[in-house]
């Protein structure tokens, strides 16, 4: 595949960006959360996982985890059994391509 073939599929390689969704939320642009890395690992015939590092979403005043200006009690939104979806590409969120992982 030579380069330009690969430019014109990944968007003029634009900044890479990702958009996670929890229970339908998306956590950076609904819920205002700093997220510093996301990772997906993907294996064939295996489990897939993905990591994020969310950074500056703990309130040392009132001892909570919070997002924010709602003051959204993360350990719900991260609870057991949450539907995630993962996607990440490049150029605008709104023109990724369908969930990596789901």
């Amino acid at each position: 595949m030579d380069v330009v073939t690969l430019e014109s599929r990944h968007n003029d390689f634009f900044a890479p960006t990702f958009v996670v969704n929890i229970s339908g939320r998306d956590i950076v642009r609904e819920l205002f959360l700093t997220v510093a890395s996301v990772k997906v690992d993907l294996k064939e015939k295996a489990a897939g996982r993905f990591q994020m590092t969310v950074t500056n979403a703990f309130d040392w005043e009132k001892r909570e985890f919070v997002a924010g200006e709602e003051r959204i009690n993360l350990l719900d939104v991260f609870r057991f059994g949450a539907e995630v979806t993962v996607q990440m590409g490049y150029g605008e969120p709104a023109d990724l391509p369908e969930p990596i992982f789901e």
